[in-house]
């Protein structure tokens, strides 16, 4: 995580794509939200927000996708929980093996709407963990659970997956502002290279020392 953490301050000043005229950054655009406590590794028992996407998936903190919203609620403790270890919500989540990030478009109108923004977001990526393999793959290979699905449902919100599960998909969604749900907002550069940090979690080949 220290690496993600470490990167995405160094992007930031890399990235600077102003969202278009008259629309906000996705992360910021108003949700009807929900508030549960859960208890996750990186910062124990906790209430957070959540948000269901129109294609049915629960956001926790704003972006990170969870699963579905029976999912997240099988993962809810009481103040009065002893032994939370078996209700992390990322006790899935893992780092890619040997760094790699293997991701692909759902569909070829996916890609052809969101292959140059992915493809520069990536190389900016490399300039701060160049440790880090991206293997993209086409929206014809058979699809196989860890693998990072990159999608474009312009109501779902700019979210992702956090880290690398075998046992399940990996997804992320990048919309554009659509007439159809007018406040759902924007996913430019700055909002796409945040949820590549949450994709690809941590590098198992990372250098001990920080990036520069």
């Amino acid at each position: 995580m220290r690496y993600i953490i470490a990167a995405l301050s160094l992007i930031s000043t890399v990235i600077s794509a102003p969202a278009p005229e008259n629309h906000v950054s996705a992360f910021f655009a108003p949700r009807n939200l929900t508030t549960i406590k859960i208890k996750d590794s990186l910062f124990g028992i906790r209430n957070v927000d959540y948000w269901i996407t129109s294609q049915g998936q629960a956001i926790i903190d704003g972006s990170i996708v969870y699963g579905s919203e029976q999912e997240l609620l099988s993962k809810q403790v009481s103040a009065s929980s002893k032994d939370t270890r078996a209700f992390d919500v990322f006790a899935g989540a893992q780092s890619w093996p040997n760094g790699e990030i293997k991701y692909r478009f759902v569909d070829g109108s996916a890609q052809s709407q969101l292959d140059t923004e992915v493809t520069a977001t990536i190389n900016r990526w490399l300039t701060v963990a160049p440790w880090l393999t991206f293997t993209k793959l086409t929206p014809s290979d058979a699809f196989t659970p860890g693998t990072l699905t990159i999608t474009h449902n312009d109501c779902s919100g700019c979210v992702a997956s956090f880290g690398y599960d075998k046992n399940s998909a990996r997804t992320m969604n990048l919309p554009w502002p659509n007439s159809a749900c007018p406040n759902a907002g924007y996913c430019g550069d700055n909002e796409i290279a945040k949820l590549f940090g949450y994709a690809q979690q941590t590098s198992t080949n990372a250098p001990t020392a920080k990036p520069t």
